[in-house]
């Protein structure tokens, strides 16, 4: 799986969670600043994508501040080689 692709499923996941369209959202949208979302729809989310892209690390992830983090973090956690990254 490319990092696009996991960019576009995270972009996704969290349109679908915020009732807008994914290309409202860039990379560098933070997530409780710029979007709103509250503690409770970050644990939503954060198990959505966790169980989307088969990893369970996410919950204990630090540093996440952004959608770009997130994705960079599920970049690195499937073990994506560094050429896919952007």
């Amino acid at each position: 799986m490319k990092r696009e692709k996991v960019r576009r499923k995270v972009m996704s996941i969290i349109a679908k969670e915020l009732c807008i369209g994914p290309e409202r959202l860039t990379e560098d949208h933070c997530l409780v600043e710029d979007l709103g979302i509250d503690s409770l729809r970050i644990a939503s989310l954060t198990t959505e994508l966790e169980d989307e892209f088969g990893i369970d690390s996410l919950t204990e992830a630090e540093g996440i501040v952004t959608i770009g983090d997130i994705v960079e973090f599920i970049a690195i956690e499937l073990q994506l080689p560094a050429t896919t990254r952007v």
